[in-house]
């Protein structure tokens, strides 16, 4: 299934372990620092996805000791949520409510 996992992975060594292990693994973004200190700890990562159905460029607008990483996905269709199902009770047994 296609997959992105996109935020603060500062996971060192773990980190690629996750990447080696997985096939078709592409990381996106142009290599520019994302912390403050010049270190690189955003990311964003594709799963069974090419380069070409996404983007990602750092945004230099301080939020934070990180910059925003800004993520483009190009999607082949949209998806439309679902109606939520609802249900109406006409009593509550509260003899098997437990609160706490």
């Amino acid at each position: 299934a296609k997959s992105i996992l996109v935020g603060d992975l500062n996971a060192g060594f773990a980190f690629y372990d996750i990447i080696d292990a997985n096939e078709n693994v592409e990381m996106l973004g142009n290599g520019q620092p994302t912390h403050v200190r010049g270190g690189r700890l955003d990311y964003a990562i594709l799963f069974n996805m090419n380069e070409s159905e996404a983007s990602a460029d750092t945004l230099y607008a301080l939020l934070s000791d990180h910059f925003a990483l800004k993520v483009k996905l190009g999607l082949d269709k949209v998806c439309i949520p679902s109606a939520r199902s609802r249900y109406k009770l006409k009593s509550v047994l509260w003899g098997f409510v437990e609160t706490k």
